[in-house]
């Protein structure tokens, strides 16, 4: 298998988007599923999702923490890396708190986040990192607001 690279850096790159596509599906399925309980798998699809939405969210607190690492402005490698933990933070409580509460906490931290990747903090991130970002965070968003519908009713 050979990975496509492009020579624009404001491209994002194949490999990216396929594997952020498919970090949707868990998003998807569990919002879904919450809504509409298979009767066969009594699974408790509401926590699945909300205990993948909190991995998602501290992995992306540490790819923003990986970019402060290397950044040899101490000033704003402090400040990077402060918000680089947040992420992780804010995941835990969502775990800790009532279903209900815990999704519209990861609902704010994923907004918060989208917001950061697309905007702020950029030094050391390529270009099409933003836009990638922004498109995923479109569907978690939504996925995450179905199941706060669905933990809700």
């Amino acid at each position: 298998m050979s990975i496509r690279l492009s020579s624009n850096p404001r491209n994002i790159p194949t490999s990216a988007a396929w594997l952020g596509a498919l970090g949707l599906l868990p998003f998807i399925v569990g919002a879904v599923l919450t809504l509409y309980p298979p009767t066969s798998a009594p699974l408790d699809w509401a926590f699945a999702t909300r205990a993948y939405a909190a991995l998602i969210l501290a992995f992306l607190g540490g790819v923003r923490f990986g970019f402060a690492v290397v950044d040899e402005n101490l000033r704003r490698q402090s400040g990077a890396l402060f918000v680089g933990v947040l992420p992780t933070i804010s995941a835990w409580i969502a775990l800790l708190l009532a279903p209900a509460a815990g999704i519209t906490l990861l609902l704010v931290s994923f907004f918060l986040q989208g917001l950061l990747d697309l905007f702020g903090l950029r030094n050391g991130i390529r270009p099409w990192y933003g836009r990638l970002r922004l498109r995923l965070t479109i569907v978690v968003l939504i996925a995450l607001g179905v199941l706060l519908r669905g933990v809700s009713a």
